[in-house]
């Protein structure tokens, strides 16, 4: 069966053109074709991005580029919901690479299963080893509070679904977590495939970027987000944000250890 999916492709000047091109031509390539790329581009990109972004749509009638003025990930990622063509709508990012049969394994379960959203396994590159990011295969609210309950760049989900509960909340760094728990409070149907669909590069800024004050802020943010929405789990919710806090306050040596060793297999 042929189905009709968009990807939704954020990208911003900070991407390498080579990661570009490898990351856009395994979605190309996937067995299962989609028959919309929106590139949504968030504000300035170089003049070599432009030329190659320009030549790869006019190659490729799948895809358009829409360039836009700085809107940061949750608006971006909202705007190119809003003006996608379908109802099936998968997520890739700029930097990563998708499996080839990607799109046809998690577009045929997330169809059978009629799911709001789907993530799967991630496989993470860092320092020459490979590191799997697992996700429970039925996301519970509390403990999506605690950790990250889907690898954002392995997501599907329904336009219909995700537009009706106002899309992703505008929470910088925390705006997939935001939206994961949110659709959960709102009854929508998750599951993760318990499989590796999507590889990533880790580089060591992401550390660090993780650790920054504007990261740090987010958490209160999106304590206060949660605790609007459900306020029967507050006490949960700032307990959690305390280890949330603690964890990311810790020296950036452990931290990492932490994020390699232990959140991953």
């Amino acid at each position: 069966m042929k189905y009709k999916f968009s990807v939704l492709y954020p990208v911003h000047e900070n991407v390498k053109k080579e990661s570009i091109i490898k990351s856009l031509y395994s979605i190309i390539n996937n067995s299962l074709k989609p028959n919309e790329i929106l590139i949504m581009v968030d504000g300035y990109i170089s003049q070599e991005k432009k030329l190659f972004l320009k030549k790869i749509s006019k190659k490729f009638k799948n895809i358009k580029v829409i360039y836009n003025q700085k809107l940061g990930l949750s608006k971006i990622l909202n705007k190119g919901l809003s003006i996608a063509k379908n109802e099936i709508i998968v997520r890739a990012d700029s930097d990563d690479y998708n499996f080839k049969n990607r799109f046809k394994n998690q577009i045929n379960y997330f169809t059978k299963k009629k799911l709001d959203i789907m993530g799967s396994f991630l496989i993470e590159n860092y320092d020459s080893k490979k590191f799997i990011r697992k996700t429970p295969k039925n996301p519970k609210i509390l403990l999506s509070i605690l950790i990250n309950p889907i690898n954002h760049m392995t997501v599907i989900f329904n336009k219909k679904s995700i537009m009706k509960i106002n899309g992703y909340p505008d929470i910088e760094y925390k705006e997939d977590i935001a939206l994961w728990i949110k659709s959960l409070i709102f009854g929508l149907k998750i599951e993760n495939m318990e499989k590796n669909l999507v590889s990533t590069n880790v580089e060591q800024s992401r550390f660090s970027k993780r650790k920054n004050f504007a990261s740090i802020l987010s958490e209160f943010k999106l304590f206060f987000f949660i605790i609007k929405l459900k306020p029967s789990i507050s006490i949960f919710c700032f307990f959690s944000m305390i280890l949330r806090l603690t964890y990311l306050l810790l020296p950036t040596t452990i931290f990492k250890y932490f994020q390699l060793n232990i959140f991953r297999k």
